[in-house]
Order: C-alpha cells, then structure tokens, then sequence
C-alpha cells in the first residue's frame, strides 16, 4: 500500500508546548502508513528543536513567510511549498500556517487549536491589536478543512464564539517518559540538584507572562508555612520585565528555560499552575506525570485535566493568592504522595501521546478518503 505523505506546517520548532505536540502526533505516527515533512516558516533564534525530528527521520526545511507577506504573497508561496513537498494532507499549526493554507481546497487541511484567540491575543498584545488578530485568525480558521481543538473546552469556545464546527482531540504526553522515581531515586536526585535541604519542593513550568501569573504563586508561596521550609520553583522564559530581579529570594528559583525539565520534575513534590487561560496545558500533564500533586487555578481547562481525579486536585480561583496560601498550608507528605499518585495514575489512563497520535492518524485516513461532511 502507498504511504500518504503529511506536510505539517508549523511557525517554528522553537521548543515550546505546541512543538513538543507535534513531536509526540509523529513519534507515535505508524511509518508503514504515513510519511512525514515538516515546514517551518521562521528559523529559531534559540532553542530549536530541529534534531529532534531529524533523528526520527523526518525530513525539516524552512520556507520563510512573514506576517506581512499574508496579503499579497499567501498563494504563491504555498504553491512554492507544494511544489516540492506533494502532500496528500496538510497539518497546520499557528497563525501564519492557519493563513498561508486557509480556503485551500485542493487537498485536505487540518489545523490544531491549541488556545481560545480572544483570551490569548487580548492578554499578548493588548485589547486593541489582540482584536484585530481574533478576527483575522477566525477567519483563516473558518476556511480549513477541519478545525480540530485540544481540548474539548477550547472546541466548545470555538464554537460558542465564532459559530465553528470544532472536532476535539485531547492533548497528550508521553507517559514512557515523564515517569515518577522511588523514593530512593528522588532523593538521590534531589541531592544532585541541590534541593535536598528543602522540606517540600513546588515547581511551576512556563513562561514567566502575565497569562501565567507567576506573581500569584510568588505572594501565595511566601505568605504560607513552607516559606522559609521549602523552595518555589519556576521553569520558563522571562517574559515580564524585571521579573526574576524584583523577587529575588533565597527560597526562590529561576530556572529559566531548562533542557532537562523531566528530571526537575521528578525532584519536585508538588506542581503549580496559576495561569489565566490555558488549552490544554502540556507543564500540567507532565507534572502530574511524574507523580507531582496538583494546585492549579480553577480556569476550565485545568477542571477538565483533573476530572474524575479527587484524589489528585486542588483548583483556586485565579488570582486568589489567599486561597492558594490555605491550600498550601494543608499539605503533608502524606497528602502529597497519595494526591501525586492517583494524578499518574489519571494522566497515564486519559492523556497519553500514543492515544492522541491515533486518533490524529485515524482523522488523516478518514479525511483522505472521505469528504467533510463525513468527518464532523
């Protein structure tokens, strides 16, 4: 049988959430079936994930497409991009991919949503220009073949906002990977990190943004018994100005962007997120993965994780460091330990790459046999 070629079309393989995505659809992608190409349209200053992919054998080029070229120059250059990669499917993900294959008609195109536009463009660039890209993106959306969210909150908002139809595949992780240690290993661990003189670890993974809220985590953190017993923990670029200056502390640590963040994971005891809009957080599944107990913000994508999970959830409202403080200050290692089980235990059952790769490679054979209506 001949393998069906899937161009996936991404802005960059920048190491973020969305890549790594992407890096699971095709590590789990039946090869015997399917061959893939990637596209990327920007080359990345800084933390490219570009032999990741080679190493699994996909072929990687860059066709560079600017917002500024979306105008004038979207036909031409996607049949510049067709012309050497000959799909029979194409996977895109992002703004400007979402633009350069909208209203393509000529083969099938699927696009991930992966946040709500509103949300995300308001709090990025502010209420004016994040308006302007809502609009704009909803329209290249509403001219891909199917539209497919991460999480099923993210298709109802799609839906309930722009009038979509909105196909829904959960997120995943890679559950052989993101595995808990012994309580032997994690110490040993602990040490090598030099986190052993610390009664409890809390980490929190993600860009230090406005979105994510990391200053609610910090007041919480300092204000609860653990401040002087254990250590905070933050994972991510710094994208609020003087950020990492301003709250400086001794039990504080700015990791920045960090190669090896499975094994901070697996030192950690508890996972924190205070985020404000999230689609459906890969940090949060992979903490939890690694047998952390969750204290998230009760926003609905983190409700949706930790569903049919009571042994391993904490939700706060966003925002409410007070809260979080009561939170925090009810733990014990006991608690802990049977709310970061039960949270692996959750994870490994519902959000898997494996089961998100098949039900995107599922998606691919039916839409290339079949036509739309048949699909949604």
């Amino acid at each position: 049988m001949a393998r069906h070629r899937i161009l996936f079309v991404i802005s960059s393989l920048r190491k973020c959430g969305p890549v790594r995505q992407l890096g699971y659809i095709i590590k789990y992608l039946d090869r015997e079936t399917f061959v893939p190409v990637i596209v990327k349209l920007t080359e990345e200053k800084e933390g490219s994930m570009d032999d990741y992919f080679r190493a699994m054998g996909v072929s990687v080029s860059t066709f560079f497409f600017p917002i500024r070229d979306i105008a004038l120059k979207r036909k031409r250059s996607r049949k510049e991009i067709l012309k050497v990669t000959h799909p029979d499917l194409v996977h895109v993900h992002g703004f400007r991919p979402d633009a350069l294959f909208s209203g393509y008609e000529e083969r099938p195109v699927v696009t991930t949503l992966r946040n709500f536009p509103g949300a995300e463009y308001r709090l990025r660039l502010g209420t004016f220009a994040g308006q302007i890209f809502e609009k704009a993106h909803t329209g290249f959306i509403k001219n891909i073949t199917i539209p497919v969210a991460c999480s099923p909150y993210v298709a109802e908002q799609h839906e309930k906002q722009y009038d979509l139809s909105v196909l829904g595949i959960d997120n995943g992780i890679d559950t052989k990977f993101y595995v808990s240690l012994s309580d032997e290993e994690k110490k040993a661990l602990q040490k090598k990190l030099a986190l052993d003189n610390s009664e409890m670890v809390f980490i929190s993974s993600g860009d230090l943004s406005l979105r994510k809220d990391p200053e609610t985590l910090i007041h919480a953190f300092l204000k609860s018994r653990w401040r002087d017993r254990g250590v905070l923990i933050f994972a991510g670029k710094e994208k609020i100005n003087g950020f990492k200056k301003k709250w400086a502390h001794p039990r504080i640590l700015f990791l920045g962007e960090v190669n090896d963040i499975r094994s901070w994971y697996q030192a950690s005891d508890v996972l924190l997120s205070a985020s404000r809009a999230e689609g459906l957080p890969n940090a949060v599944l992979e903490g939890m993965s690694c047998g952390l107990a969750p204290l998230l913000s009760d926003i609905i994508p983190h409700a949706y994780i930790l569903d049919s999970c009571p042994e391993g959830e904490a939700l706060f409202p966003p925002g409410d460091s007070s809260r979080l403080v009561a939170l925090l200050d009810e733990l014990t290692p006991e608690k802990v330990d049977k709310r970061g089980q039960a949270a692996s235990r959750h994870v490994n059952l519902h959000f898997s790459a494996q089961k998100m790769s098949q039900e995107y490679q599922d998606l691919y054979l039916r839409l290339i046999s079949q036509k739309r209506e048949n699909i949604l």
